[in-house]
Order: C-alpha cells, then structure tokens, then sequence
C-alpha cells in the first residue's frame, strides 16, 4: 500500500513539473509575441517614413544636378570683362550598377568618335591598360616596350575611362570640354548605346576686353581638366562636381561662393519620371572697382616710358619691370593695378599680381611716414631744424643726402628729401646723441617703434586686399645703427607697391588707413531689366592714426612742395600741373639681379649697383580724389638720370582728370 502511494507521489511531482515547464514555455512564447508586437508598432511609429523613403529610393533611378551660369564681371563703369559663352560637351553620368567592364566598353566605343589628350596618362594608367588587353600578363612583368606598344585609341580609352570613374565624385564628369560639330554628331547619333553618355550645354569664358585677360580677374577650371585636387574635399563637400567651373585665381578664386551660383537638383525615377527637388540660382555678376579705361591707358603709358628709357637711356640697361597702383584715398577703391614686364625680346607681358606679391627697397618715398612717426614719439617737432651736412661717425664712414642742404626745417626736409634730418631724428628717438667722429650710443629696439608706426600706414602690413597671397615684403635682420639710419629713409625693408599706395593714401586723407578693395557690387539677375543686390562696397576703415591735424598739414605741405616749388625734387615734371598734385620721389641704392632673382656681377667679379625709382603722388592736394604709387625697380644706374617714375606719375595724374572731365561733358 505505501509502495502504491509513492508511486503516486511520484507521478504527481512528474505532471507538476511538466505543468511549470508548459507555463514557461507560454510565458516565453507569450513574451516573445508582446516583443513582437511591440517592435512591429515601434517601427511603424518612428521609422514609417524612413522605410517609405527607403522603397522610394529603390525607385529612383538616378539625381541628377544641373549647373547654373557662372556670373560675369565688369568694371566700375559697367564694362564687360568677363561673360560666358555657351559650349556644346560630351558628359558622363555616374550609375553605381554600371560595371567595370561595361563601362570600358563605353570608353572604347567612345574612342573611336572623339579625340582626347593622352599626354598626362601615368605608368599606371597605361599598366591598367594593358593588363586589360592582357589578362594573362602579372603587372609586375609589363615592361616599358609592353606600354609602348599600346595603340592610340587604347590610350584614348583609357583616360576617358580614368574621366568615367571621377564622376562618382559629384555624379557627373565631362569627357570633352568644347567638342567639335563632328565629335558630337558622332556621339548623338550613338547615345543610346553609351550608357550614361550625353551631350550637353555648357559655358566657357570669353574676355571682351583686355583687362579681363590679367592675371587679376583670374582664370577658372576647364569643364575637363584643372580641378583643383589640393582642396579635394572640400570643394566635395560643397556640392561640386569634378566637371565644374572653378575659380583658380585672383578674383575667379576670392570670390567663387558669388560667382558660381547654386546648382538644380532633380530626380528621375525608374519610370523616367522627372520631380525638382531644387531649384538652383545662377552665379552673381560683380562690378568691380576698377575703371578699365583708365587701367588701359596706364599700361599705355608704362610701355611708351619703359620703351623709351631702353631706347635712349644708357642708364636703363636692366630695367624690366614696372608697377602702378591708383586709388581713391577717401574709400580704399582700387581704380587699377598695373604691372608689365619687358623681356629680352622687347615683347611686354602682364603683371599686375606683381604689385602685390614683388616687394622692393623704396627710397625716400616712405620719409612722411618717417616724419609722422618722429611727431608721433615727440622727438620731431613741428618746425625743427637740422643742419644738413654729411654725417662722418667714429670709424670712418659716411651718411649724407644728395647734395648738402644747409638748414632745413621738417617741411623743407621733405621738400629737398633731405636724408641727415631723419637720420638724426633716428639717433635722437634711439636715445642718441649725433657728435661728429664721435661713437653713438642707440637703443637698436627703436626700429621696432618705426616698424610699428609704419605699418599703421600699410607699410609692411596687411593692406586688407580682397585677393589671396599677398606678400608683406620682408624685414631687414641686420640689427645695426647703419641700418636703423637706412631704414628711415626707405634703404632696409622691402615693400610691395600695393602697400605704398595704401600708404600715400592714408597720408593724403589725413590718417585713415582703408583696405585697399576690388569688389564694388554683387548683385544676381532675375531678369534682362532685374536685379537683385546682395552686396554694395563700403569702405572698410582698417585703423585710425591719433595724431595731431596739424601733423599731417605739414607733412601734405611739405609734399605739396616737392611737386609744386622750384626747388622740390619733383618739380620738372610737375611744374605745369592744373591739378594742385602733392608727392615724394625716391631712389633706392640696390644691386643688379637677374629675371630669377639672382644677383648679377661685373668682369671684374664685383656686385653692380643700380638704383631703383619710385613715386607717390596725390591730387588735388586739399581735397585728394586720387593718389597713386609708382615703382620701376633697376631703373638706373648710379649718376645715370632717369625721371621715369615722375614721367608715368605725371603722366597717369593728368589721363585720370581727363577722362573724369570727359565722363562730365
């Protein structure tokens, strides 16, 4: 009997385990279901719209972006220097199912109908090549005469298949920029056996005038070349394409997020149903600063006086080169930026960036600032007079100005461009004492004062120009006080012209440094009659210079008289002036050197000297409207005359006041 209940014990622990078993299962399965549920709902809340987008994205079958025209640019006279031409193109659009081989086909097949250059293919190119040709051959055992012996039209295969690939970048690549009629009757005629291939419209740059030509205005990449890879990515980033125009330089490159415009976006589904996603906005047009008239008749003028000097002065023998920089003093517009080059062969080139990036030793040009800076640190002041003689110092050497000048005041100093006045005014800010054939005891630290000085009027700063690479020029590292005395009076630092006329501007308006700017007006056309303007010049004021008004009347007097009073420096040019010009000439002592920058040397081994000649000038001097710089570096060579940068300032003054009168009458 108590066998018979055990074994039914037994049975009933057996079926309550099962039961616990069977819940935990249901409970599981149970779970499981809820879990279910629960995520199906989830989805179906937060990721409906992702899922839908991802099922519409299956159905698209491609996006396409459809560049917009690249704005023209004008001068401030509303002169075209820079429009578009519309060109026909063989482009290639990227599919990410298009295969490796099938897309050879396309290359090959497009070999045959149109010409590319094949000039720039690597070893490795013309290795994919023939391995393609070659499956059997191992890469590493091609040889040189194995790539010799490719065909023409395997090579034209090749880079066009190397444009094929570049175009997942951006989704579009074109394959012949500017194809012939025949080439693209060709391509037409064939287009629906390339896949991908199509034929299209797009513009190229044309220069009506011949300032839009200068390497100021810049030049854009061809729709197939000169993408520029050092900035890959970002221009990636930004929504490019490998084929699109892009701003290389100057202008075309400082303002490229105006002047591109903003592409259209559209998609085509796999039914050719075609929905705008964008609507894109073309590029805007600017105007410039600069008066193309004016500019032309300065480049005029620099090649009839570089001309000339060669021709008929023996002084001139390494003159090369030449830089004019106008500008209205009371706003920082740049009116033009000149600069030529006269090669071996008497043909001259363009340089206008040189007045930017060439930096020289100026002479006595930069002696009002040297003024403005004694007046500024109090050791100057207003009507002191110097004993001009030559300088002897303890060890022998000499300083002097051009010719001794007896007694001079600040004005006549600038006058008579007196070198002893600012040398002494040197000595005395470095805390020195001037004893003749005595040592002198400077604190060299004062150059840093005159460095930071000058720069408040450009010199050896930022002029706040809106083009990219401006050179600063550079800074003399002898730490000496005959070098301290040529610093004064323009024999040490280098500067570009760009910064003097930044200079001779301030100076004129009485001491308001403005960036000097080439922008005038953007504005984006909505229609032949319409415009819409988004943005306007204004004058950007970099810095004010706090010294007494008085300050800059006498040094604005002081250059008055360098062009207006017989005894001024400047005077035989100026003498018949009708528009009350002020200036400063200046003559720098340098050496020869070559068109690489090499120092040159005479059959005796020794350095040659030469001078280099520079001008600033404004006009009228009470109430400038213009002011100039002028620099013609290797001018001439010592006791040689050559007036030739008070020629072209004359010269460049007076073509400026007549054709402002002729735009009047």
């Amino acid at each position: 009997m108590k066998e018979k209940i055990a074994k039914i014990k037994q049975k009933l622990e057996l079926i309550k385990i099962k039961n616990i078993r069977i819940k935990f299962v249901k409970l599981v399965n149970i779970s499981i279901a809820s879990a279910l549920f629960i995520r199906i709902s989830f989805i179906h809340q937060v990721y409906a719209d992702d899922y839908v987008a991802y099922m519409h994205k299956e159905e698209v079958k491609s996006i396409v972006k459809k560049a917009q025209t690249r704005g023209s640019i004008y001068d401030r006279n509303g002169k075209e220097l820079v429009t578009n031409t519309p060109v026909p193109s063989i482009v290639y659009r990227h599919d990410a199912k298009r295969s490796v081989d099938q897309m050879y086909d396309i290359a090959f097949n497009l070999a045959e109908l149109i010409e590319v250059d094949t000039t720039k293919l690597s070893s490795g190119d013309l290795k994919d090549m023939y391995q393609r040709l070659n499956t059997e051959v191992d890469r590493d055992d091609i040889t040189e005469e194995d790539l010799k012996s490719l065909l023409d039209r395997e090579r034209q295969a090749q880079v066009i298949f190397n444009k094929m690939s570049e175009a997942r970048y951006g989704g579009e690549n074109t394959l012949k920029f500017d194809a012939g009629d025949v080439e693209i009757a060709r391509v037409i005629e064939r287009v629906d056996k390339l896949s991908g291939v199509d034929v299209v419209t797009q513009a190229t740059r044309e220069y009506p005038d011949d300032l839009g030509h200068y390497d100021i205005v810049g030049r854009v990449s061809k729709g197939d070349s000169n993408f520029p890879a050092d900035d890959f990515s970002r221009y990636m980033a930004a929504g490019y394409s490998v084929n699109d125009r892009i701003g290389l330089s100057s202008i075309e490159r400082q303002y490229e997020d105006l002047l591109r415009g903003h592409k259209s976006l559209y998609e085509i589904n796999s039914k050719g149903v075609i929905n705008e996603l964008y609507e894109g906005v073309q590029g805007a047009d600017l105007t410039l600063t600069i008066d193309t008239d004016f500019s032309n008749h300065i480049d005029d003028i620099l090649e009839y006086h570089m001309r000339n000097a060669k021709n008929n002065r023996p002084g001139a023998k390494y003159l090369r080169e030449a830089y004019v920089v106008a500008v209205n003093p009371g706003t920082g517009e740049i009116l033009s930026l000149n600069g030529k080059i006269l090669d071996s062969d008497g043909k001259f080139t363009d340089h206008s960036l040189g007045t930017l990036h060439n930096s020289f030793t100026m002479g006595s040009v930069v002696k009002g600032a040297t003024l403005l800076t004694g007046y500024e640190h109090g050791v100057t002041n207003f009507g002191d007079t110097v004993h001009d003689q030559p300088m002897i110092f303890a060890d022998g050497s000499k300083k002097a100005s051009w010719m001794p000048l007896g007694v001079v005041n600040d004005i006549g100093a600038l006058r008579y461009s007196s070198n002893v006045y600012f040398m002494q005014q040197a000595i005395k800010m470095g805390g020195g004492v001037y004893i003749p054939e005595a040592n002198l005891n400077i604190n060299l630290d004062v150059i840093s004062d005159y460095r930071a000085s000058f720069a408040q009027y450009g010199l050896g700063s930022h002029t706040g120009i809106d083009l990219p690479g401006e050179e600063m020029g550079l800074r003399n590292q002898d730490r000496s006080i005959a070098k301290l005395l040529d610093f004064v009076i323009g024999q040490s630092d280098t500067y570009t012209t760009l910064q003097l006329a930044q200079y001779i501007a301030t100076l004129a308006n009485g001491g308001n440094r403005y960036a000097l700017q080439l922008l005038k007006e953007a504005a984006i056309s909505v229609s032949e009659d319409e415009k819409i303007l988004i943005y306007s010049f204004e004058p950007n004021l970099l810095n004010q210079i706090n010294l007494p008004s008085e300050a800059f009347e006498r040094t604005q007097e002081g250059f008055r008289q360098v062009l207006q009073y017989s005894s001024g420096t400047g005077y035989s040019q100026f003498k018949n002036s009708k528009y009350s010009p002020a200036g400063k000439t200046g003559t720098a002592e340098e050496f020869v050197r070559d068109a690489e920058g090499n120092l040159m040397y005479d059959s005796y081994g020794k350095l040659i000297k030469v001078n280099h000649i520079t001008f600033v000038g404004y006009a009228p001097h009470h109430n400038p409207e213009i002011a100039i710089a002028v620099v013609f570096p290797q001018a001439n060579l010592p006791k040689e005359k050559n007036p030739i940068a008070l020629e072209v300032g004359n010269d460049v003054i007076n073509k400026y006041f007549e054709l402002q009168k002729s735009k009047t009458s």
